[in-house]
């Protein structure tokens, strides 16, 4: 079995520098800027925010595969998913000329646009060089921190209903990667601290869909460390709880002003009952347009907050296609051996697809920007399986002919 790879014994070249800033454009920019510009309007945000800094990642992203990196590698859930935008741009195209609501289509145009930026990106990210992430990682968590205390402790008053949704999903939408990449990738001393502050921090922003996806997802995450996760584990939940413990009123202040206490409660939260009256209503769409759906049919923003929403806008074909791209992926992750690849590189994306499918059932659309890198960071492992195999193979041809 190969040894896990190294950061320290490799040296960056020309394609890993270039790589990095798409990585950086999507993963460090865009939750700051979208905070930024929400304090203006929806609609700059969505003009300058992650659609603006999609198309510039999306543009270094080309340029990086095509002039510096190998030749690209197209997997089968990657041509799925890629066939699966062209579906849903046919239809946007569709709604446009036949006169859909404008607000909606825009809405759908910038998701394409997030989709194929996040796409590019995960095809030229560099994830072995650990140590890069873990430090950016850790400098995320410490500013996301100060800034959801202030949110919730200092300035509670001066958040809008509007500012606070784009500003926790911006954050949490980006958190979750480098969170789960440093999760896996880091040396097992300091997995379950990583995974702690991680835990923390998104009960902090009060990203409930994201908290619960990472938490389904932890025990994969650490499954590996079996004696040594539960032995540290159990030291670090009596060491929290001791220090927790000195203040009640604390505890208690923090579950209240975080989303994430009202799963406690779950039925009488707003956000809940309001997400149930849009699934029914989809669900009555759906009965009535069984086939091909209706595009656009409802108000802007009043969609159904989960993978259902697909078989609403892109019929019973789209939602087929989508969970298709799931079903390949679980094939392609069992397909790829591990001899030929870090086989925590292949961990990390199969807990991506993991998390993503868990989001897109409780709680996110279809047009999630995660799931386009998810799907493309897992084409990423297999292709560098198969290279690694093809040189292989070739060394070894060559031997046997000298």
């Amino acid at each position: 079995m190969r040894s896990a790879i190294r950061p320290k014994k490799m040296k960056l070249g020309p394609y890993d520098a270039f790589s990095a800033l798409p990585t950086l454009i999507i993963f460090s920019l865009f939750p700051f800027l979208d905070v930024y510009l929400s304090s203006w309007s929806t609609e700059y945000s969505i003009i300058f925010g992650f659609t603006g800094l999609s198309i510039i990642a999306s543009v270094s992203s080309i340029t990086v595969i095509f002039f510096l990196g190998p030749k690209p590698f197209i997997t089968k859930p990657e041509a799925l998913f890629l066939s699966y935008l062209l579906l849903f741009s046919v239809i946007i195209s569709v709604g446009i000329s036949i006169g859909k609501n404008e607000e909606t289509t825009t809405t759908h145009i910038s998701a394409v646009i997030q989709l194929v930026g996040m796409y590019l990106v995960s095809k030229t990210i560099q994830v072995r060089y650990v140590k890069i992430f873990c430090i950016f990682m850790i400098s995320f968590l410490s500013i996301v921190s100060l800034y959801t205390y202030n949110w919730y402790f200092i300035q509670p008053e001066h958040v809008s209903a509007a500012g606070h949704r784009i500003k926790y999903q911006a954050i949490a939408l980006v958190f979750l990667v480098p969170a789960t990449i440093c999760a896996v990738l880091s040396e097992k001393i300091y997995t379950i601290p990583i995974l702690f502050i991680s835990v923390l921090t998104l009960f902090l922003i009060g990203a409930r869909s994201e908290f619960i996806a990472y938490i389904l997802t932890v025990p994969f995450i650490a499954l590996s460390f079996r004696k040594i996760f539960f032995s540290v584990t159990i030291t670090c939940v009596i060491a929290a709880s001791v220090y927790l413990l000195r203040d009640i009123s604390a505890i208690q202040q923090a579950v209240d002003a975080s989303r994430i206490g009202n799963l406690l409660d779950i039925r009488s939260d707003n956000s809940y009952i309001m997400r149930m009256y849009m699934l029914k209503e989809a669900v009555q769409t759906i009965s009535s347009n069984p086939f091909l759906g209706d595009y656009a049919s409802y108000d802007p923003g009043d969609y159904a907050h989960n993978i259902l929403s697909a078989w609403v806008d892109l019929g019973v074909f789209g939602l087929i296609m989508l969970l298709l791209v799931f079903f390949f992926s679980i094939n392609l992750y069992k397909s790829i051996p591990n001899y030929f690849v870090d086989e925590r590189l292949k961990k990390v994306s199969g807990i991506l697809m993991m998390q993503v499918f868990i989001l897109l059932i409780i709680a996110k659309v279809y047009f999630y920007p995660l799931t386009a890198f998810a799907v493309g960071f897992l084409g990423q492992v297999a292709a560098d399986a198969a290279r690694t195999r093809a040189a292989y193979r070739s060394f070894a041809l060559s031997t046997r002919m000298t």
